[in-house]
């Protein structure tokens, strides 16, 4: 069997994530139905690796990935796509109802206490599918409204332009 978790997080890993995605993408492209992909980016984490270490930078993916997977049965699918970036899909939502989603993600990301009182933001940014949009079109529409969320002062959710 294909291995389709993230060693550290426990998450699905990102080949899973393309796989399942472009599936739920061509299916509710017959069905006129957008899918959402949510982009994650932890704020400043180079910095918590530099200051705190690998050991608790790794702590904190694991710990975050928990608090993101509270969201599980609301979602299709949540992996860890890159170092600190995660994405969540979620389908038959409309734009607002998936902003209010992933706002509530970035807030209990803001709240994980990862002891001492020290806690981590993420900057986020959610987009629609368009009917007939290639998956790689979505989910650079979704990371620029990430980075959008980043220069516009961290800690919250932009939709896609």
């Amino acid at each position: 069997e294909m291995c389709i978790r993230d060693s550290l997080t426990g998450l699905f890993n990102r080949s899973y994530h393309m796989r399942e995605l472009a599936t739920l993408l061509k299916a509710n492209h017959h069905n006129k139905e957008p899918v959402a992909v949510i982009a994650i980016d932890i704020d400043h984490f180079k910095h918590v690796n530099d200051v705190h270490g690998h050991a608790f930078g790794d702590l904190a993916l694991q710990v975050l990935a928990s608090a993101v997977n509270t969201f599980s049965d609301e979602v299709k699918i949540i992996s860890r796509t890159g170092g600190e970036e995660f994405e969540v899909v979620v389908d038959q939502l409309d734009e607002p109802a998936v902003l209010a989603l992933a706002d509530r993600i970035r807030l209990v990301i803001s709240n994980v206490d990862l002891g001492e009182n020290r806690h981590l933001t993420a900057s986020l940014g959610i987009a629609l599918s368009h009917v007939g949009e290639a998956l790689v079109s979505l989910r650079q529409r979704a990371d620029a409204a990430a980075y959008k969320a980043k220069n516009t002062g961290r800690n919250r959710v932009c939709a896609a332009d």
